[in-house]
């Protein structure tokens, strides 16, 4: 097998992983390679004592943490992450003395938090990012971009933002998906396989950010709204007008529909679902369609049909039974074969199911070059996780689709 192609192929999640975990060595997603390392000054976290602190700055953050690697990969992260907000804002001139630290803290303390964003008297802003196992890259690009809007807003509108992230919700996860997006273009389909997966709540849009409801596809149904807004024959000016005012929290859906000339809610429904399906179309050929995905990815997770020299027989998925075999040529012959399978599907599997079908190859990996037992359990149930989120999103989007056009919240 050929590891280099297949660490290209695998993307950011296991990139992050990688740099949380200490590794000197990093390995670049094909949709980040743009991402270079050759400006940071950094050097290989063994070279570094324990108690060294880490600092990387650019032009809008300043980046501490006790890991090289890490501290390294968010410089470069932010700067991309600041310069796409400024475009979406059309304030490529946008300067500001008071650069945002970042902390890479190890421990959050709610146990939960992926970050928190906090801004002192004299309006400077801290970013404390939890670099623990759960966090991913959406997590991590939605905190820069907090913390970046929390800066911006401070300089542009004052004492409205001495307080954190006072923005409707919508504008802060739609500049954070549409980040996303710029990074992995292919995962657009899922956002938009997403957000119709549920009903469009128009309330979730008039609240400010962190009140949102968990369980409401809320970041993809921003970037299909922010992206509809785009595509409407709006001034740049009027475009610029409706984004500032949900940058100060006083934006509407009202406003942004009337701009938009859609007489009613009932109007815009069905003006949504269209756009959806339309923006849809654009990917179909490209990929597996749901179905097809799931089949396929549940027969490389599965054993059962497969008998080795030894008579060991694979009932399900399990590690005890996987690794007590991890010494058997078959065996790693038939692990090699299965990765290489989803390294070559990774650009043809539905989006929805694209993390789950990294996290196998990962885990598949990990069993042919582990030493222990926990490195394999780790992956393992990220695979878990990621299959149960695609299977609940795939049954929500099934039902959506079956469904009558209506919404359950119309004021």
């Amino acid at each position: 097998m050929n590891t280099d192609f297949y660490f290209l192929s695998v993307l950011d999640l296991f990139l992050l992983r990688r740099f949380r975990q200490g590794y000197s060595a990093i390995f670049f997603s094909l949709s980040a390679i743009f991402l270079s390392l050759t400006s940071v000054f950094a050097l290989s976290a063994s070279e570094w004592e324990a108690s060294d602190l880490i600092v990387s700055e650019n032009r809008h953050f300043q980046i501490v943490g006790r890991d090289a690697p890490s501290v390294a990969y968010i410089s470069q992260l932010s700067s991309f992450i600041a310069e796409s907000v400024l475009v979406e804002l059309a304030d490529p001139r946008y300067d500001n003395s008071r650069t945002v630290q970042v902390q890479l803290n190890e421990v959050s303390p709610g146990g939960t938090q992926a970050y928190s964003v906090q801004i002192s008297q004299l309006g400077f802003v801290t970013l404390s990012i939890y670099w623990q196992d759960k966090l991913d890259l959406y997590s991590t690009i939605e905190g820069l971009v907090c913390g970046f809007i929390q800066a911006y807003g401070y300089a542009s509108y004052g004492a409205l933002y001495s307080v954190p992230v006072p923005a409707n919700a919508w504008i802060i996860q739609a500049l954070a998906s549409n980040a996303y997006v710029q990074l992995r273009p292919k995962m657009a389909r899922s956002f938009y396989l997403e957000a119709e997966g549920a009903p469009f709540n128009f309330l979730l849009f008039e609240g400010r950010f962190g009140n949102s409801l968990e369980s409401h596809p809320m970041a993809a149904q921003s970037f299909a709204l922010y992206r509809w807004m785009k595509k409407q024959s709006l001034s740049a000016g009027n475009k610029q007008k409706i984004i500032r005012s949900a940058l100060q929290g006083i934006g509407s859906l009202e406003n942004l529909l009337w701009h938009c000339s859609v007489e009613s809610k009932t109007a815009f429904l069905e003006i949504w679902k269209a756009f959806l399906q339309q923006e849809q179309a654009k990917y179909r050929g490209q990929f597996f369609d749901l179905n097809r995905s799931k089949v396929w990815l549940e027969s490389l997770a599965s054993f059962s049909e497969i008998s080795f020299e030894t008579d060991t027989q694979f009932e399900d998925l399990r590690v005890q039974s996987l690794w007590s075999q991890r010494e058997s040529p078959e065996f790693r012959r038939t692990l090699e074969a299965r990765i290489e399978l989803i390294t070559m599907a990774l650009s043809r599997i539905n989006p929805l199911y694209y993390n789950a079908a990294q996290s196998l190859a990962l885990s598949y990996q990990t069993l042919l070059d582990a030493e222990y037992k926990w490195e394999l359990l780790y992956y393992f149930a990220d695979y878990l996780q990621a299959m149960d989120r695609a299977q609940e999103l795939h049954a929500q989007i099934t039902e959506a689709l079956e469904a009558p056009v209506h919404s359950p919240i119309l004021p």
